[in-house]
Order: structure tokens, then C-alpha cells, then sequence
């Protein structure tokens, strides 16, 4: 079969299949047409042919199946903001499905225990849903946190999310997994920086668990935030972060024998076109604003997280903050305001594809005792959403 006209014979051979089911069947061959790498690629951009395939995206495609494939386990992203790491995360768990739907376990997971409105499964949700509207003979269904065959009932077949709460009870599952040649097992963790402490042993308790696998991908994406969560761990390259260079190093294989790539807002194709030729994805504009935001310093820790996505080493790392080390604090313990409050309220519109999140709160004085005597300052009381 000629590589230059692989899917004129394939239509030939297999005429009530889409573009998008002959790719698919490409990456299941022994000796495909062109190479399955190419092939996934070329299914990914079938799956959501209205998604623009820039460079970012791409890179991510092919590293995530080339990590299943070749034996490395371990895929993680260090990503900017806006640089769609978690919509294309999404459709590589889909895409996956597709290409081998009756063999492939998938498993999302969330630092959180309630994950089901929002963060990465409500984007599998959505993408699942953009992709069955292009694709209408996908015979799959989805419940409240499952996604799977249509009227069969198949143990190895599934995406399912798994919080936090539940997360413990997958490393039971490897035993009951029927493993054969094409048998595939993902996980995918968003968010991976807000995995600590507990949380991030129980994560990788599964990981390790399960690395034994033949066709095993463990996938995880954030801005960067400290080499000693979740992300962190799992991208340490084989030497230590000091070693890493801001500017050149854009990917590097991990100690644990994985692989980490990285896509730093100042190498964004929005900012190396000179222009927003892809909608949504890091601009200069933006990176321009969170340099203002940092008083024009370029190591500020959060200006490395969100717009480098690059390790800060020493004591100024500890200023990063995440959401897990804000829950840990009293902020929405009851206080009693002394004098007038003021209600606000602030939102995150989500131009860059996150969900949009708004949030209430009080600003007033309160008594606070001290070892000096009680004092009168400013507290703020933020409502859970």
C-alpha cells in the first residue's frame, strides 16, 4: 500500500468508514502506511477538525503516543497559560479510545473531590461531545462520570473519573486487568501542581503500580509551581532543576525514565508569528501584562508559573501559591465584622479556554487577639462558590 494514497485504497477496501475510522485503523496495524505516530495525528485532527493544530498542540499529540508506545510511561507538561494543554490532554484520552476502544482503560483524576463541574472532566465531557456531533457512529454513552460502549458491558473498556477520594482503590484494579499485546492503560492528571503530601503519594502509588503495564501512558500537565509536588516529581530531570536552562531547555527526559516537555510563553507561535494567528493560545500581550503584574521582573515566581511554566529553585519558590495551600488556610472560617462591610464579588472570565469562575466575598474589621492585646484590622471572608 503507497503511503502518497494510503486512504484511496483503504476507502476502496473499507467503504462505509469515515477519514477519521481509516486513521484510526492505521494505528492498530502492524506495519501501517506512513507510521502510527503520523497516523494518531492525522486521527486527532479528523476527531476535531474545526481545532486549529498549531505547533503546541502537535508536539503534545505525538509525544503523548510516542510515550505509550515506546515504553517510557511518563508524559508530562509544563505549560504556560492559555496554551491549551488541558482541551488537547482531552482529546488524546478520546483519541485513544478510538483507536482501540474494546482494550483501553482510561482514568481521569482530580485533586479534588468534587471534579465533576469543572477542571479537566468536564473538558473530556465537552470534547466527548464536540466529537460525537462530528462523528455520530462513535457507539459510546456517557453517565454522570463514565464514558463508555453502548449497551456492552466491557470491564476493560472505559474513561472514568476517579477523585480523589476514590483514587487509592484503581492499584487494586492492575491484578483484574486482562493484559494482552494491544491492551492499553492511561491516567491523566490536570492540574498536577495541586497533587501534594498525601494526594500526590496516592497518585503515584497508582503510577508505580502500574508502570508494569506494556502500553502504559501516565500523563500529567500544570504551570509549573515547586519541584516537590506532583509535577514537579514527576518531571525532576536526570540531573537536578539548577541544571536547566530557562531559554534552551524546552523538553528533557526525566530521571524516572519519562519524558517532560514544556511550553514556554515566550516561544508561544501567537508570540513567534508576531500576531494572534491562533485564537486563545499565549500571546506577547499577555505575557506583557504579567510582567507589568511583576514589576517588570522576570524571575517573579509568578511570572516563571504562568508564563515560563519553569521551575524557581531556592526559598523564593515557597511564594507560589496553589489552590490546595490556599484551602489549607482559615480564609472562609465565620468571623464577626466590627463597623461597616463591603460585599464584592470577582471573576475569572476564562478567555484562554478555562472554565469561568466567579466568586463573593466580605471585606471588613475584625477583633484579632494577639499576644500584644486585641487589635482591630482588615479581614476578608471569601464564600466557598
Amino acid at each position: 500500500m503507497s503511503s502518497a494514497n494510503y486512504l484511496d485504497t483503504l476507502s476502496e477496501r473499507y467503504p462505509s468508514e469515515t477519514l477519521a475510522q481509516l486513521e484510526a485503523r492505521c494505528v492498530m496495524m502492524d506495519k501501517p502506511p506512513v507510521d502510527k505516530t503520523h497516523h494518531f495525528v492525522q486521527l486527532c485532527a479528523r476527531l476535531m477538525p474545526e481545532w486549529e493544530f498549531h505547533p503546541w498542540r502537535l508536539r503534545t499529540v505525538r509525544a503523548a503516543f510516542n510515550v505509550l508506545q515506546d515504553g517510557r510511561k511518563e508524559l508530562s507538561i509544563h505549560g504556560s497559560s492559555n496554551s491549551h494543554k488541558t482541551s488537547t490532554m482531552a482529546l488524546i484520552a478520546i483519541a485513544l479510545w478510538v483507536c482501540n476502544n474494546e482494550r483501553t482503560s482510561i482514568y481521569v483524576t482530580s485533586p479534588f473531590k468534587e471534579a465533576t463541574e469543572s477542571g479537566f472532566w468536564s473538558q473530556v465531557v465537552e470534547v466527548f461531545a464536540d466529537v460525537k456531533a462530528v462523528h455520530p457512529w462513535i457507539p459510546w454513552v456517557l453517565t454522570k462520570n463514565l464514558i463508555k460502549q453502548k449497551n456492552v458491558e466491557n470491564p476493560r473498556s472505559f474513561i472514568k473519573l476517579v477523585t480523589l477520594d476514590k483514587v487509592g482503590k484503581m492499584v487494586g484494579r492492575k491484578q483484574r486487568i486482562t493484559v494482552g499485546k494491544e491492551s492499553w492503560v492511561a491516567v491523566f492528571c490536570d492540574e498536577a501542581p495541586e497533587f501534594t503530601g498525601t494526594k500526590m503519594k496516592s497518585v503515584m502509588k497508582i503510577n508505580d503500580n502500574m508502570r508494569s503495564l506494556s502500553h502504559y501512558l501516565f500523563m500529567c500537565a500544570g504551570n509549573f509551581a515547586d519541584p516537590f509536588d506532583l509535577l514537579g516529581d514527576i518531571s525532576a530531570p536526570i540531573g537536578k532543576y539548577e541544571d536547566l536552562d530557562v531559554d534552551k531547555d524546552q523538553q528533557w527526559e526525566t530521571r524516572r525514565g519519562g519524558l517532560c516537555i514544556r511550553m514556554d510563553g515566550h516561544m508561544s507561535p501567537n508570540v513567534i508569528a508576531g500576531y494572534e494567528k491562533y485564537p486563545g493560545l499565549t500571546t506577547k500581550k499577555y505575557c506583557d501584562g504579567q510582567l507589568a503584574i511583576a514589576g517588570g521582573n522576570t524571575n517573579d515566581p509568578s511570572y516563571m508559573r504562568f508564563v515560563r511554566s519553569f521551575p524557581v529553585v531556592g526559598d523564593v519558590q515557597h511564594y507560589v501559591l496553589t489552590r490546595t495551600t490556599i484551602a489549607n488556610c482559615p480564609y472562609a472560617q465565620d468571623v464577626t465584622f466590627e463597623g461597616g462591610v463591603k460585599n464584592l464579588a470577582f471573576m475569572d472570565p476564562g478567555y484562554g479556554g478555562d472554565p469561568c469562575m466567579m466568586q463573593r466575598a466580605r471585606v471588613g474589621k475584625v477583633m484579632i487577639n494577639t499576644d500584644k492585646g486585641t487589635i482591630k484590622q482588615h479581614h476578608i471572608k471569601i464564600y466557598p462558590p
